[in-house]
């Protein structure tokens, strides 16, 4: 393995605590803003824009169902418009395993104090973009099973799992022995890690609260119903929450690169410069 080879920090490493780990996330975002906006949009533009033509003719098929006497095949059509949308988890899936392996190549960058281009981290993931998709998958399907049969396991697992992407990229790892690295790095720090992401998901679910519930009743929508998706308060409300998607993009990959450098000083004496040597 790559850490085997990796020399020594020159100071202990600090410790993963809620606020450090914090404002370095914020820190490292602050320092590669334009190219953590590049990024994001990259992840999040292609996905906003299937996502919309699907709900286009999703409501363009339903209200011609409604208005037809044989509804049955506007119905049958609406059915295969619904499958497009495991389409758009997949196209997700990929773009988010992009992203978190770009984002986390700048972040490394930041915490040796280099800065590098989108070009440099596209570089570096591409080489990886198998097995870094192989892993999103897996762990959102474990994370996934975990939250169908309670809320709680899910967390768990993801709180678990929630390393298995970086180190699949830094430490060059097939997906299943990526999940069991992120299993051996988290133990005995689980809980701050849970408590930084309590706070960064609070936060951003507090924004896509403040967002949706005054487009949904300024809409004079009723619940149940299907919102036009062309109507001016709809794009509105789509335009302010691609920005929070950006934003949330950006931090809480950010996040799991710190708390991933974080994890690996401490289990493994190994510091930010030993990370970035692999991407040399």
């Amino acid at each position: 393995m790559e850490n085997q080879t990796w020399g020594a920090p020159n100071a202990p490493p600090a410790p993963l605590e809620l606020g450090d780990a914090i404002a370095s996330t914020f820190r490292a975002v602050g320092q590669n803003l334009v190219p953590f906006l590049v990024i994001s949009a990259i992840v999040v533009l292609p996905t906003v824009i299937v996502q919309t033509i699907l709900e286009v003719l999703i409501y363009n098929v339903t209200q011609q169902s409604l208005a037809s006497t044989r509804p049955e095949e506007a119905l049958s059509m609406l059915g295969l418009l619904s499958l497009g949308y495991i389409g758009v988890l997949g196209l997700i899936m990929l773009m988010y395993a992009f992203g978190q392996g770009a984002i986390m190549y700048l972040t490394v960058e930041s915490l040796v104090g280099r800065k590098a281009s989108v070009g440099d981290a596209v570089r570096a993931v591409l080489g990886r973009i198998v097995p870094l998709v192989i892993a999103s998958f897996l762990v959102a399907f474990v994370t996934g099973i975990g939250a169908m049969f309670c809320f709680a396991p899910g967390i768990i697992a993801w709180i678990w799992l929630s390393a298995a992407l970086p180190a699949c990229l830094v430490e060059r790892l097939g997906p299943i022995q990526s999940m069991q690295r992120s299993i051996e790095l988290t133990e005995g720090h689980r809980m701050t890690i849970f408590l930084i992401f309590l706070v960064l998901f609070g936060g951003f679910f507090g924004v896509t609260l403040c967002v949706a519930m005054p487009a949904r009743l300024a809409g004079g929508m009723t619940p149940g119903a299907i919102p036009n998706p062309l109507d001016p308060l709809q794009l509105a409300a789509k335009l302010v929450m691609f920005v929070v998607q950006l934003g949330s993009t950006m931090v809480l990959s950010a996040a799991i690169a710190v708390v991933y450098a974080k994890l690996r000083g401490l289990r493994d004496g190994v510091d930010a410069q030993a990370l970035a040597r692999v991407f040399a």
